[in-house]
C-alpha cells in the first residue's frame, strides 16, 4: 500500500510539473514530534526525515496565521523559540518543515500551551460584615465566616 501511495504522489508531481527524479526527492512529511515546554520557551524535536536535507520550525499563533516566528534552515533536528508568553486558550502552534533544495514538506501543527505560576498566599485585605439575602426569608450575615489563607472559608 505505501509504494502504491508513493507511486500516486510521484504521478502528482510530475503532473504539476516536477521531474520524476524530483519526484523521487521530495521529503517525506516530518512525524513524531516531541515537545518540552517551559515557562517562557519551547524546544521541539522531531526523529530524522527521509530525503530531508535541512529543516525550518514554524511557530503560529493560531491554526490559520502565518508564522511569527520561524527558524533559519539547519540540518539540526531540534530548535527552541525563547522570550515565549502565556496567553489565554492555546498559546502556540509548532509545525516542522523538512527541506531537500526547494521542495519541501510540512509536519502536521501541534499546539501547546506555557505553564502558568501558581498564586498562593493571598488574604482578604479587609473585611466589611454585610447582610446578604438568603434563599427563603432568612438573613445571613458573612461575619459568621472566617478568614482563610486565601479569602473567606465557611
Amino acid at each position: 500500500m505505501t509504494s502504491i501511495r508513493a507511486m500516486a504522489l510521484v504521478l502528482v508531481l510530475v503532473a504539476i510539473g516536477a521531474s520524476p527524479a524530483e519526484a523521487a526527492t521530495i521529503p517525506a512529511k516530518p512525524t513524531g514530534l516531541r515537545l518540552s515546554v517551559a515557562a517562557t520557551s519551547m524546544n521541539v524535536s522531531w526523529p530524522a526525515v527521509k530525503n530531508a536535507t535541512s529543516y525550518r520550525v514554524c511557530l503560529k499563533t493560531s491554526t490559520t496565521s502565518s508564522c511569527f516566528r520561524l527558524s533559519d534552515r539547519s540540518s539540526k533536528r531540534s530548535f527552541t523559540f525563547t522570550r515565549l508568553t502565556p496567553t489565554p486558550g492555546i498559546d502556540y502552534y509548532a509545525m516542522v518543515n523538512a527541506y531537500r533544495g526547494s521542495q519541501h514538506r510540512s509536519s502536521d501543527l501541534v499546539g501547546f500551551d506555557l505553564p502558568v505560576g501558581t498564586v498562593s498566599g493571598l488574604e482578604a485585605a479587609a473585611w466589611t460584615p454585610t447582610t446578604l439575602p438568603a434563599a427563603s426569608s432568612e438573613r445571613v450575615k458573612t461575619d459568621e465566616y472566617q478568614r482563610g489563607p486565601i479569602g473567606i472559608s465557611a
